[in-house]
């Protein structure tokens, strides 16, 4: 009787303290100016991430950049390469985010309320609502399409597009408990799912028809280097990487382990997945579709043993997944920006960005699906991203080139924030209009004196807005010019990187 005492009162606390989490999760999630800061003490450990990564750098949209090296004509072990490559440029700015999230343990657009003043905290909320709604209503469209494909349902467009609006509503849902739920379902149902479909499809591929891999396919549709690495880079990357690396300890070994197995398992066999599927179809028949909703069919045949329920299953807990990603960086945002209003929650949020998955998913998927798929990914890799790479020069570097160091202990309110951050708000703005106008994003056409075919634009977009902004706070050194919070304007700071992890 002890002993089963014992074992009923632990799982009380267990279920009390989940119940706990989940509580405070839907009430702010560390959104707000009140509760902005996660605290040391809730930091989580290293499997969360690893296996939290892994779902949102794996899965059906990441097959889809194996599918194009195909069309490309590249080789299986050239298609390896290219996505190792686009993983190491990303893991470049992965690190930089990760570790300004952990030290700091707030949001991408709380911290540009430190670091940017009010008014770059509204382009950056701006950036990532656009960005990660866009994405949510592509992934909601996509997974119906994906089904229609699966089961050959013959829907018309229109109704699957009314399908995947109210799939965009329904995949809010995790989020109304924040990091907690997200992380939860990542690691407890979606990491074994993925795990063992994706490597059962990978080896079998080369197990049983690996001498269908060798050689070089048929060129479909050209596909530069530069291009290639945007594609992959633009798939994998989600701009606000902040947002969850606050909840790690800063511990650059975690990101790395974390970041590498979610690369490895995750981006790189999705796409090689892809390329093993385009090969083996064409092999058969050279004019089948190898689009990823025209080749579903055969991944269940091939890798589920034609069991349509299970890959029903399979996508569903995928893509539900990654639109946990998506909504919980566009609800931060949200937050951001409405949590000043008297009574306002994170439900709320939920609620307002469901309404703007509805529309993102009508605008996103009105034309070409993978036009939409092509300018979010672009825009995605370009405007957040560098955002990040600005406040993460102010933090780290600032302090060893200018003797210049912002505290990011509290969260300023909207009324305690600096206006703007003239130099970083200016960095930010040309950084993002060269990555927009290099490629092409939004007037279909790349200008001619851009290197299209080896550039890659959103590195060279991350590297401008640093350069520019090491070169403005030269130029301007004054803390109201760089939109330093009211209570810092007058204060003596040391001269080193000041958060949670180091305060003064």
């Amino acid at each position: 009787m002890t002993n089963i005492a014992r074992s009923s009162a632990k799982a009380e606390r267990a279920a009390s303290t989940i119940t706990s989490d989940l509580a405070v999760g839907s009430e702010h999630d560390y959104t707000t100016a009140e509760n902005g800061i996660v605290p040391l003490n809730e930091r989580k450990p290293w499997f969360h991430f690893a296996t939290l990564w892994l779902t949102l750098e794996s899965g059906f949209t990441y097959i889809v950049p194996g599918i194009a090296l195909h069309a490309a004509g590249l080789s299986l072990a050239k298609s390896t390469l290219y996505l190792l490559l686009g993983m190491a440029i990303y893991l470049a700015y992965g690190m930089a985010a990760a570790h300004i999230g952990a030290r700091s343990g707030q949001t991408v657009t709380l911290l540009s309320r430190s670091i940017l003043g009010s008014a770059g905290s509204g382009v950056v909320s701006l950036f990532l609502i656009v960005t990660q709604t866009g994405w949510a209503g592509f992934q909601a469209y996509f997974t119906v399409d994906l089904l229609n494909g699966l089961f050959g349902w013959g829907l018309a467009k229109s109704s699957i597009m009314l399908f995947g609006c109210i799939a965009s509503v329904l995949m809010v849902i995790n989020n109304v408990v924040g990091f907690h739920g997200i992380a939860t379902f990542a690691r407890k149902i979606v990491t074994p799912i993925l795990l063992a479909w994706t490597f059962y499809l990978l080896f079998k591929g080369i197990i049983s028809d690996g001498s269908l891999l060798k050689g070089t396919p048929e060129v479909q549709s050209a596909l530069g280097i530069g291009p290639a690495m945007a594609l992959i880079i633009g798939t994998a990357i989600w701009g606000a990487e902040a947002d969850i690396w606050r909840y790690s300890k800063p511990e650059p070994k975690t990101y790395a382990i974390s970041y590498g197995f979610a690369f490895g398992a995750g981006v790189v066999v999705s796409g090689l997945c892809g390329w093993i599927a385009a090969q083996i179809v064409l092999s058969g028949d050279a004019k089948a579709d190898t689009g990823l909703a025209g080749l579903l069919p055969w991944m269940t045949k091939y890798s589920l043993f034609d069991l349509k329920w299970l890959m029903l299953i399979v996508v569903l807990v995928v893509q539900v997944s990654l639109n946990d990603g998506n909504y919980y960086e566009a609800i931060n945002a949200l937050q951001n920006v409405f949590s000043g209003i008297k009574g306002w929650t994170r439900r709320y949020s939920c609620a307002l960005v469901a309404v703007l998955g509805v529309i993102a998913t009508l605008y996103v998927n009105s034309g070409d699906n993978l036009t939409g798929f092509s300018k979010i990914a672009t825009f995605g890799a370009i405007g957040a991203p560098c955002a990040t790479v600005i406040m993460a020069v102010d933090h780290f570097l600032l302090p060893r080139l200018f003797g210049i160091s912002r505290p990011l202990l509290r969260v300023p309110t909207w009324a305690e924030a600096g206006r703007i951050n003239i130099p970083g708000v200016a960095a930010l703005l040309i950084a993002v209009a060269y990555g927009i106008i290099t490629t092409g994003v939004f007037s279909g056409s790349v200008p001619g004196w851009y290197w299209s075919t080896w550039g890659v634009a959103a590195l060279e977009t991350w590297i401008l807005a640093a350069v520019l902004y090491i070169a403005g706070v030269a130029i301007m050194r004054n803390r109201q010019a760089l939109g330093f919070p009211v209570y810092e304007l007058d204060t003596d700071i040391p001269n080193r990187p000041i958060d949670i992890v180091s305060p003064v």
